[in-house]
């Protein structure tokens, strides 16, 4: 029966999709930001020392003309001269120069000041300006400290400085690296393993619905326990084990990556946390899965909910283990001082995680072995799902009145679901978790493209194949007025349903902070849009919900790791530097309403 289980759970398109896109997400996530970023904390003077060196190495350095040296860089051509000058001024630097030098091992003698000198003197004699002329200010070591140093906000620049980033790396060193390296890695692997975990696991027992299986399973001789367990443990196992793997793989990508600076790392830590930050994380969220599929009957409850218990978890970076968060972020490779502090906290939340796993999967055995033997849940406590499923179950044709009087309220029964229900909720989080936060406009816009763009999520996607999963296909599709019009306006009302709360939790946070609401509220209205129309597309053409969900997440979080480099069809480039990207999401729009159109009327002529 496992076997059988994880077969059907995990041998699937959807699930191979899902653990590529984990893959790629955390590799991409964790490649270099910039040069030397795995490295130990570079003073500007170690930064050109070895800058200097890549020059000699790669026989051209770029180089500035111009009166001032401000004109356009050019890549000038080491002559056996200027090769000569540079190895003098490296000498100089570092007398125990060796061209196979590792750089854990290079220490360096001069001050910035005078490798500074160095260099000032040595542009006078090629006549050009080089990139490291400024020192610490030149534009090469800014972005370098900009994206290699720790934020510190009591220094102007919001750095630490190179002493306070150096006293960091020597107590990593000590304590070993491969502990802040195997949590970085987790970090990001993390983020994914429990989403996936638990859109893999929301359709368990719902598929068993779907397939008509479900009286087979209550009449089986398996145990009520025996049935749940197997089918939790289907999903964990997988899961769990090519998470190990990918760690592994983690591991080995590190080990390279810092032996080329003469670093060595262990492969032990990262199994360790990978069993202590993972494992529970993909354990808690298949049991709330399943739990809410027995009870909820709902796919899009299920996901919804998991998803915004997701989206709350991975809200903060760094420093915030409530013990509500399912999924640990620790965002550095370093400040292990800082880990040392917190990690209890962490630890309560882990073994907080795993009895919380028990007691929902002995729940979840109760409900199913009490709908086994034919109790229904007609307490006071679930007659909120049956409040749900009265708006989710429209199955006689006499609803599908196609009088034009009662047309447009038929669409609103349909528009006004389950997903209107979470979308309230999703807003009650959004304003008690930043109720009580200093916001400028600029973290107003930026939440407002990280998490509240995902409103067309939640209620674009439940309204795609609804005539299919409530029976009333047939009797729609040969209904007088064209279906067409009938999905079209669904869609229209969904459409204006998601602008209202997208635009209501956006001016919401900008009175509480006393901000100009200006036209800048479009780009995000446009971004959510496009969002939910590539997933209601991908929905569509599938007949499957879950395929637009993967759709969804897959296209935004291509665009959160690409954005530097993805100037059109950027969902995620942030309001500020939208330029073009609003222009080409609004074609993209039209070209995707097009397809949609062709796609609906394919339905409306193959069944009518």
């Amino acid at each position: 029966m496992f076997w059988i289980e994880m077969k059907k759970n995990t041998f699937s398109t959807a699930f191979l999709v899902a653990i590529i896109l984990m893959l790629g997400f955390t590799f991409i996530s964790i490649s270099p930001e910039v040069e030397y970023y795995y490295s130990k904390p570079l003073s500007p003077g170690e930064f050109i020392y070895f800058k200097l060196k890549e020059d000699i190495r790669h026989s051209s350095m770029v180089v500035y003309g111009g009166e001032e040296g401000n004109g356009i860089p050019v890549d000038l051509n080491i002559t056996d001269e200027i090769r000569a000058n540079l190895k003098k001024i490296i000498i100089e630097i570092n007398p125990m120069y060796d061209e196979k030098e590792k750089m854990s091992n290079v220490k360096i003698k001069l001050t910035d000041n005078k490798v500074l000198e160095l260099i000032n003197n040595f542009e006078k004699t090629i006549g050009y300006r080089t990139n490291y002329h400024y020192g610490e200010k030149s534009g090469l070591y800014s972005v370098y400290r900009h994206k290699r140093f720790g934020i510190n906000r009591t220094h102007e620049d919001n750095r630490n400085t190179i002493e306070e980033e150096t006293n960091d790396f020597n107590y990593s060193l000590r304590i070993g690296l491969s502990e802040g390296y195997a949590r970085y890695f987790m970090n990001y692997l993390g983020i994914l393993a429990g989403l996936i975990s638990a859109v893999i696991s929301a359709t368990i027992f719902i598929k068993d619905r779907q397939n008509h299986v479900t009286e087979m399973l209550y009449v089986s001789n398996s145990k009520s326990s025996k049935i749940v367990f197997t089918r939790i443990i289907s999903v964990v196992m997988p899961i769990s084990s090519i998470t190990l793997l990918i760690s592994i793989a983690g591991a080995i990508y590190f080990h390279y990556e810092l032996g080329t600076y003469g670093y060595h790392i262990s492969y032990i830590p990262f199994i360790k946390y990978w069993l202590i930050w993972i494992v529970p994380t993909i354990l808690i969220m298949v049991a709330l899965s399943v739990f809410l599929d027995i009870w909820l009957n709902n796919v899009f409850i299920v996901i919804g909910t998991q998803f915004i218990i997701w989206l709350l978890s991975i809200a903060t970076f760094i420093g915030n283990y409530e013990f509500w968060r399912v999924i640990i972020r620790f965002s550095s490779f370093g400040i292990d001082n800082y880990y040392d502090s917190v990690k209890n906290e962490i630890y309560i939340n882990r073994i907080f995680m795993l009895f919380l796993s028990i007691i929902v999967i002995i729940i979840s055995i109760i409900i199913f072995d009490r709908n086994r033997r034919g109790r229904t849940h007609e307490k006071k406590m679930n007659k909120i799902k049956n409040f749900l499923n009265s708006n989710l179950n429209i199955n006689e044709s006499k609803d599908l009145q196609c009088k034009s009087r009662n047309f447009l309220a038929y669409q609103f029964k349909f528009a006004f679901r389950g997903n209107i229900l979470i979308s309230l909720l999703f807003l009650l989080l959004l304003l008690v978790r930043f109720m009580n936060r200093d916001m400028n406009e600029y973290d107003v816009k930026t939440t407002g493209e990280n998490i509240i763009i995902f409103f067309s999520m939640f209620i674009l996607l439940p309204m795609c194949n609804i005539e299919n999963k409530n029976n009333v296909a047939e009797f729609t599709y040969t209904c007088k007025i064209s279906y067409i019009r009938i999905f079209f306006t669904r869609f229209i009302i969904g459409i204006m349903i998601t602008l209202s709360f997208i635009i209501f939790s956006l001016y919401l946070m900008s009175a509480m902070n006393n901000i100009n609401f200006g036209w800048w509220f479009l780009s995000i209205c446009i971004s959510s849009v496009y969002l939910g129309l590539f997933g209601v597309i991908f929905s569509e053409i599938s007949g499957r919900d879950l395929a637009g969900y993967i759709a969804y997440l897959g296209y935004y979080l291509f665009c959160a790791i690409g954005k530097k480099n993805l100037a059109l069809l950027n969902v995620c480039c942030y309001t500020n530097e939208l330029r073009y990207s609003v222009i080409s999401l609004i074609a993209g729009i039209y070209i995707m309403l097009v397809i949609l159109f062709f796609i609906i009327k394919g339905k409306e002529l193959g069944k009518g």
